[in-house]
């Protein structure tokens, strides 16, 4: 197809011919290719090409001087040009430094890092750079004026600190690397930090009861900074492994006096006793074991149980063992609970542990726990379950422990606060309580509980106990007017 053609004449007179551009062909096809290529797939094989294209440049000579400054000065440009198109290049300016200092330009290579620091001074790798540079080449107190100035500029970056105490120690200048610690100290660094300083006091030269005091005055200062139990937990291993139970234990201690029930956790009471059993203070074990299970949670305590058990089992009598067991039962009852907290089965089993144990305040403890456990649906099925637990209590109470006023406190909570009269209520707990009033020969109180039971439910059973109460009480009096008479 020929492309068409346009005449013009032009300033001398003469005719010529322009070439009209094409027409875009019609398109015909509009399918996609059976082949994609992606915007990705064009850049890849672009870099490709050009990194094969890629020729380097042939290694100059250079003999004379003034080649020499011919070429430091093409260099120092090459790196101008490119800091000036990207200042923010942290890279650039570390290869400029870098070449700067190959060449035995130390003022010009501090020049450029000083430059850099003013682009941005919180990269702590130009610290880095810049300190090592002066300390290669021997340029100590250049070096520490640049580590004071970092550490003051970015004192929560470790590395530096690391690094400036590190150079000292290479030095043999370990009063000036104890200051520099001393120092970042003040900061409240983490724990590696203070591990750290220990580790340097027990590199200087020195008797070991000389390290061992001042490391202990770092760990001092390191529990009196982090108050945690973490804290105390690493003191007190340190002097494990340096053999000083005595001084572990005074730790232990001080933890539990400092911290309180902060304190009560698992795994301080195992590393407890796992020192007091090193020590062979089986007595201390066991009264440490047992302190835990009472105040630690009991949904945290499944190992440390564990661990009681053992003990038991490998220290204990008849009586320690019976113990154990029932704690396991405890543990038990506690880990279904978790799991649901509406299961009154479980806490029916559970009272009545506790009930053959015999210890009166983990009894009402139990029950107090049970009845607070209320049902949150309307399900009467479920909470005739529930109701049983006031039963249970409130005879518990009553034959056991003689207590009548918790007695009526029981069955006044239930009637009054716990059950819904206005949805449905139970009959057996108006004529219980009736019934206990009665036992007490209190019949007027027992005629009220009743005469309310009657107008809040309108249940037949209460309305014939009352009933039955009113005839009784009736022939008591008459029969004792008979003797009277």
């Amino acid at each position: 197809m020929k492309r068409e053609t346009s005449r013009h004449v032009d300033k001398k007179g003469k005719i010529r011919e322009k070439k009209m551009p094409k027409i875009a062909r019609e398109v015909q096809n509009l399918s996609p290719s059976e082949q994609q290529i992606t915007s990705e797939q064009i850049v890849r094989e672009a870099f490709e090409a050009q990194l094969e294209t890629t020729e380097t440049l042939p290694r100059q000579q250079i003999i004379t001087p003034e080649e020499m400054e011919s070429y430091k000065l093409r260099k120092r440009k090459e790196f101008e040009d490119n800091l000036r198109r990207n200042r923010m290049s942290i890279g650039v300016w570390m290869k400029y430094a870098k070449w700067e200092q190959t060449q035995q330009e130390f003022t010009r290579a501090r020049s450029i890092y000083e430059r850099c620091l003013d682009v941005t001074y919180t990269n702590h790798t130009i610290w880095l750079k810049y300190a090592e540079m002066e300390m290669l080449n021997g340029f100590i107190n250049r070096a520490r004026n640049i580590w004071n100035r970092a550490v003051q500029l970015l004192p929560r970056v470790d590395q530096l600190w690391y690094k400036f105490s590190y150079m000292e120690e290479q030095l043999r200048n370990f009063d000036g690397a104890r200051r520099i610690f001393d120092r970042w100290m003040e900061w409240k660094p983490n724990f590696r930090a203070w591990e750290r300083y220990v580790a340097l006091e027990w590199r200087i030269i020195g008797s070991r009861e000389q390290k061992i005091k001042r490391s202990r005055m770092i760990y001092e200062r390191f529990c009196l900074c982090h108050p945690k139990l973490s804290s105390y937990l690493k003191y007190a291993s340190w002097e494990e492994k340096i053999g000083n139970l005595v001084a572990a234990r005074t730790i232990y201690e001080k933890a539990l006096q400092i911290l309180g029930e902060q304190a009560y956790k698992s795994q301080f009471f195992i590393n407890f006793t796992e020192l007091e059993m090193e020590a062979g203070e089986i007595q201390r074990v066991r009264k440490i074991f047992q302190f835990a299970l009472e105040y630690v949670s009991k949904h945290t305590a499944e190992e440390l149980f564990k661990k009681y058990v053992t003990f038991e089992k490998k220290f204990g009598n008849r009586d320690s063992i019976d113990y154990v067991i029932l704690n396991k039962r405890r543990f038990d009852y506690n880990k279904d609970l978790k799991e649901n907290e509406l299961n009154y089965d479980v806490w029916f089993d559970y009272c009545k542990l506790e009930e053959q144990n015999g210890h009166v305040d983990m009894i009402r403890e139990t029950y107090e726990r049970a009845i607070s456990a209320k049902p949150m649906i309307s399900d009467k099925t479920l909470w005739r379950r529930y109701i049983y637990l006031f039963i249970k209590y409130a005879l518990f109470e009553e034959l056991k422990q003689n207590n009548f006023e918790r007695v009526r406190q029981i069955y006044q909570l239930c009637l009054d606060q716990v059950i819904p009269n206005q949805l449905f209520t139970f009959g057996k707990i108006w004529i219980l309580y009736a019934e206990f009033e009665i036992r007490r020969r209190n019949f007027q109180k027992a005629k009220l509980i009743l005469s309310r039971g009657v107008e809040q439910t309108y249940k037949k059973n209460i309305f014939k106990k009352y009933v039955d109460i009113l005839i009784s009480v009736t022939q008591i009096i008459s029969l004792s007017n008979k003797v009277k008479l």
